[in-house]
């Protein structure tokens, strides 16, 4: 046989081999998606499950609902529904409806109460808050101004999950989550303060800065508040309450720059009751 003759066999043999393997695969393929018997009800649950999860992995979210939702409806004694409730909050999520998917987690939940995946429906309830924090935009007023009422919701969705899963896969991404939010929070509180403040309003001010110092202990914002309650005290004619919160201020963060600007003024005003560092 000739050496042309003898290559061209080759390559129709190759050709057959793969002809023939991809039919295989489309045969596997189609039995392996072969409709349930009508009477086999975990089959049928399972088959129409498949069909609703491979419309919401291709993104067809109006299909993947309608088919997760007959699921939910058609075989509600089979362990699919559970999974189809899930799956429909996956979807409105997917679409960012964010307040269908929180009460759809939440009904996971409520119906399912002792299902394994609960713990990851609890943690995209806070995920569907804190996808819902006010952004900073340019043409925008920035977003400690707005409304914060998702926010709020953020933070007391991300405190829940952790208090009733802090040893889950999810537990170190909802922390710091939940960082970013009393951030937010404490960011709104301290503007408001600083508010109140600048429209010559000591009292409230004052108020404003205790809360933001009771509710976030220790964070970003602690130093600037005392330090301007102190400002308050002395406006309002308090001067042993300025003093103290300023004394405090030093003792507490001794290196900020704030410590030292309140430790020059009461040296300097020869404040009463003043123990800062010589």
């Amino acid at each position: 046989m000739k050496r042309n003759q003898v290559l061209q066999l080759l390559k129709s043999s190759r050709l057959v081999f793969l002809m023939t393997a991809a039919v295989c695969v489309a045969v596997v393929g189609c039995a392996g998606k072969q409709k349930p018997a009508p009477d086999d009800y975990s089959g049928q649950a399972r088959y129409a499950y498949e069909e609703g999860v491979e419309a919401y992995e291709a993104s067809e979210y109006i299909e993947a609902l309608k088919r997760l939702n007959f699921v939910r409806t058609k075989f509600p004694y089979s362990k699919y529904a559970a999974l189809a409730t899930l799956r429909v909050a996956d979807t409105y999520f997917a679409q960012e409806s964010m307040p269908d998917a929180i009460e759809a987690y939440r009904r996971f939940v409520q119906l399912y109460p002792t299902h394994p995946d609960v713990p990851y429906a609890q943690y995209r309830v806070g995920l569907c808050y804190y996808d819902q924090l006010p952004g900073d935009w340019f043409f925008m007023p920035p977003a400690y101004e707005k409304d914060l009422a998702s926010t709020e919701q953020a933070e007391l969705a991300l405190k829940k999950f952790l208090e009733l899963h802090p040893n889950s896969q999810y537990a170190d991404d909802t922390r710091e989550k939940l960082d970013i939010v009393r951030d937010r929070l404490a960011e709104h509180e301290f503007y408001v303060a600083s508010f109140y403040l600048k429209r010559n309003q000591p009292r409230a001010a004052a108020s404003r800065f205790q809360t933001l110092r009771t509710r976030f202990p220790g964070g970003s914002f602690e130093q600037r508040s005392m330090f301007l309650m102190g400002k308050c005290f002395l406006l309002l004619k308090d001067v042993p309450k300025a003093v103290s919160i300023w004394e405090e201020l030093i003792v507490k963060y001794p290196n900020h720059p704030l410590s030292a600007a309140a430790s020059e003024y009461i040296r300097d005003h020869r404040l009463s009751g003043a123990t800062h560092p010589g």
